[in-house]
């Protein structure tokens, strides 16, 4: 297995847990019948090659490997080997199956959330916080991930809002507080914090910047309890099906006879007291669809 978030991690190691449970009930036991050799590259470009390569040499039964950078490097160096994804937004272009229900070749697993899912967050947070007019969208342009695959929904739900949107390329975690105090000096701030891999394993970085320059901001992330709001997929459902997935591998399934499974649900985080901190109030309908409500 090759993952970003590692057991030291809270969601890391909740993900973790969660493919040995979907191997399980299979009937694959970590440290009994199977052993899981793991990786983690924390959304590192260099490191995904680095373990990629490793992990091959093991020779691997089947992979399981999280995000597109660590599926297509596995899946370059061992093709015979069947894989499964999870944490792929766009398996199709990302040139790793050929279709969601027939996904050839064989690599098969769980696609993880829709791109489209950006338009509801940018309407989400422009709903919280309505005073908003220019939205910066906070991203690591060297790390291959989906932040680019949310950009023209995000873009289109804020063109009808009359709200600007502006990047914010950040490559190292020295680049985050000045990116972030950059666009609290804008008249009606806000910010877009995209689902990531290296702002996820990085994101009390991002907290903290958020915090302290008071920017109304929405998260792609779980485990953003200190922050105004979130709507992600269920990311910990998604690890537990790609196990699962593995498992019936294992078991002799064909990756082919597999079809790619979707985002099992969407989860919608707000935090009160970081809304009465920033001076805003939440709209009931925000209460009414979130499954998690911080006092």
């Amino acid at each position: 297995m090759i993952g970003a978030a590692g057991p030291n991690d809270v969601n890391g190691a909740a993900w973790f847990s969660e493919i040995g449970r979907g191997l399980a009930e299979q009937g694959w036991i970590d440290g009994g019948n199977a052993h899981v050799e793991a990786r983690f590259t924390a959304g590192l470009v260099d490191l995904s090659e680095r373990f990629s390569t490793e992990l091959a040499a093991l020779g691997p039964d089947v992979w399981v490997c999280g995000t597109p950078t660590n599926a297509k490097n596995a899946h370059e160096l061992t093709p015979e080997v069947p894989l499964v994804f999870v944490a792929v937004p766009d398996p199709v272009g990302e040139g790793l199956i050929r279709s969601f229900n027939e996904p050839g070749g064989n690599i098969t697993g769980v696609a993880h959330f829709e791109p489209s899912v950006g338009g509801r967050q940018m309407s989400l947070l422009l709903e919280i916080a309505p005073d908003v007019r220019t939205v910066g969208y906070i991203y690591n342009p060297e790390s291959s991930d989906s932040w680019f695959q949310l950009l023209p929904f995000v873009n289109e739900v804020a063109l009808a809002a009359g709200v600007d949107v502006i990047h914010l390329p950040v490559r190292t975690l020295g680049e985050v507080e000045p990116a972030i105090a950059s666009v609290a000096a804008l008249p009606g701030p806000g910010l877009f914090v995209p689902t990531n891999n290296w702002t996820n394993s990085n994101r009390q970085v991002f907290i903290d910047a958020v915090n302290r320059h008071r920017i109304p901001a929405m998260w792609g992330h779980t485990g953003l309890e200190q922050g105004l709001i979130s709507y992600r997929a269920d990311t910990t459902e998604a690890f537990h099906l790609a196990g699962g997935l593995a498992g019936r591998i294992l078991n002799g399934a064909d990756p082919r006879d597999l079809p790619v499974l979707g985002a099992p649900r969407y989860v919608l985080t707000v935090n009160l007291s970081v809304a009465a901190s920033l001076g805003l109030t939440v709209p009931l309908s925000i209460l009414v669809a979130a499954d998690l409500v911080i006092e």
